[in-house]
């Protein structure tokens, strides 16, 4: 009956210390806190005011046959390097720059080319992604950016919505989104890396 008490006393001085052993509940980490982005995405706006669409129509003045004229116009797409911090599963802060440029030859009606117009953008992009989606290996999300273009003729403040994007993948990953803004307009795809 002594050592039946004993036992009985030693279980209800260890019990609280076994309580506090067991595995406390906790909120799982994010897998990832960082990721890195590169990729191109669609045609930059501010050239395109600044000198017109490809589908610009041509005028019939007589004037316009002795003014200089301009060929064709290519653009690189904006080619951008992100940096991305996780603050929840659901949303991410992005720290980007991109660079474009857009060049078109210059003609005159008499002397044939005469020059070729550079017009290059360098870009600086906070962006805030909110991921709406999350199954497995996809992720789908709208984003929200503001920052400032560099243009060879001045600084202009840059907009751009994201209404839709998707991520496939996990620690290497492959993204594709549509977005339109000051920035640029149309989609951009490209290649992450999680970690």
């Amino acid at each position: 009956m002594k050592n039946l008490l004993l036992s009985a006393i030693f279980l209800i001085l260890i019990l609280p210390f076994g309580a506090d052993a067991r595995p406390q509940k906790y909120k799982k980490p994010l897998p990832f806190k960082y990721d890195v982005r590169v990729g191109v995405s669609g045609v930059p706006l501010y050239p395109e005011l600044n000198y017109g669409f490809p589908s610009d129509i041509e005028t019939n003045r007589l004037d316009d046959m002795y003014n200089k004229y301009q060929g064709d116009k290519f653009t690189t797409g904006n080619i951008t390097a992100e940096f991305n911090f996780a603050f929840k599963k659901w949303f991410t802060l992005s720290l980007g720059a991109s660079f474009q440029n857009t060049y078109f030859n210059v003609y005159d009606p008499r002397l044939g080319l005469v020059g070729r117009h550079n017009d290059a953008q360098f870009s600086l992009v906070p962006q805030a992604r909110f991921f709406w989606a999350n199954i497995n290996y996809v992720r789908m999300y709208s984003s929200l950016a503001l920052g400032i273009s560099i243009i060879s003729d001045g600084l202009y403040p840059i907009f751009q919505i994201a209404p839709f994007g998707i991520e496939v993948g996990k620690k290497v990953y492959g993204f594709a989104e549509y977005g339109f803004g000051t920035h640029y307009i149309g989609g951009g795809i490209g290649i992450g890396y999680r970690f």
